[in-house]
């Protein structure tokens, strides 16, 4: 009787693909499924399941367990499973023979900003290459997908497929997520190249920020007044000693002093009827935000 499938687990595989050579190559996976006793199988193309020795694994994961792959393991679509005999967690995964196919890599993963506030999108970009007479050439039509794994969550979980381009290139956009963690892209396999990973790009998660009590007074000399307030958006912390900018059209002002009192900033600026923007760009660890008013 076939399990069935539990959404809120997962298994994250140490390598992709597994590649099998002369000597046997060890794989560890760790999963996230929180049940008291747990039972693992590996599940190659044909040939018997292989049972798999789970132990504990050190938090926020549940269980693990390593296998070494010996080299005449069968190379195609290969199922990790665990289950406690009511519901199971699988994943399928590929092992490769050394040599018999070509080879893929990311050329390049990138990820920006680095720092955001949860909700705010983020790029993501990066190229994929196929090795190709004894040199890399772009590999086209591929799908990718690009995965987050979170600080203080078990495994990696998908966010966003994309397709690469002519020249092997690809991109995607994703929200920033409310924790610290990395991104990965990987390139599943085919029948004429192997799978590859990239590296693991890192992002942190920023606090987010709000500019509150934002006015505008006529100045003496012609000038303008803009005070406020720069707090978290809880409205728990009001921040010092960072820069707020005003601005509007070809006029920008920046104060680099909040904190007179806590969080409070005042900027001056020549007189310009219309709409003006107070702003503050994402830094010392803390999101971006903005807020406007109209003078007079």
């Amino acid at each position: 009787m076939t399990m069935p499938c539990v959404t809120s687990g997962s298994i994250e595989i140490t390598r992709h693909p597994v590649v099998v050579g002369a000597a046997p190559v060890e794989v560890t996976f760790v999963v996230a499924f929180g049940v008291p006793e747990a039972r693992g199988l590996l599940v190659p193309p044909d040939g018997p399941p292989v049972k798999l020795d789970l132990t504990a694994a050190p938090p926020p994961c549940d269980w693990q367990a390593t296998y070494a792959f010996p080299p005449d393991a069968p190379a195609g679509v290969w199922r990790v499973q665990v289950t406690d005999g009511i519901a199971t967690v699988v994943r399928e995964f590929r092992v490769e023979r050394e040599g018999a196919k070509a080879r893929t890599r990311f050329a390049s993963f990138e990820l920006r900003p680095r720092e955001a506030e949860a909700g705010e999108w983020l790029v993501l970009q990066g190229r994929v290459e196929i090795e190709s007479g004894g040199d890399w050439a772009p590999l086209a039509g591929q799908i990718v997908d690009i995965g987050f794994h979170g600080a203080d969550t078990c495994g990696r979980h998908l966010v966003t497929q994309t397709l690469t381009g002519d020249d092997g290139t690809f991109g995607a956009l994703a929200t920033a997520p409310e924790e610290d963690g990395d991104w990965r892209a990987e390139l599943d396999g085919g029948p004429a190249f192997m799978g590859s990973r990239s590296r693991a790009f890192r992002t942190s998660s920023l606090p987010g920020t709000e500019i509150v009590k934002y006015t505008i007074r006529p100045y003496p000399d012609d000038r303008l007044k803009h005070s406020g307030i720069l707090r978290t958006r809880n409205g728990h912390t009001r921040l010092d000693d960072l820069a707020v900018t005003v601005s509007k059209g070809g006029v920008s002002v920046t104060d680099h002093s909040t904190g007179n009192p806590s969080g409070r900033f005042t900027v001056i600026t020549p007189r310009s009827n219309g709409r003006w923007r107070a702003s503050f760009s994402a830094s010392g660890g803390y999101g971006s935000s903005s807020a406007i008013a109209d003078y007079p």
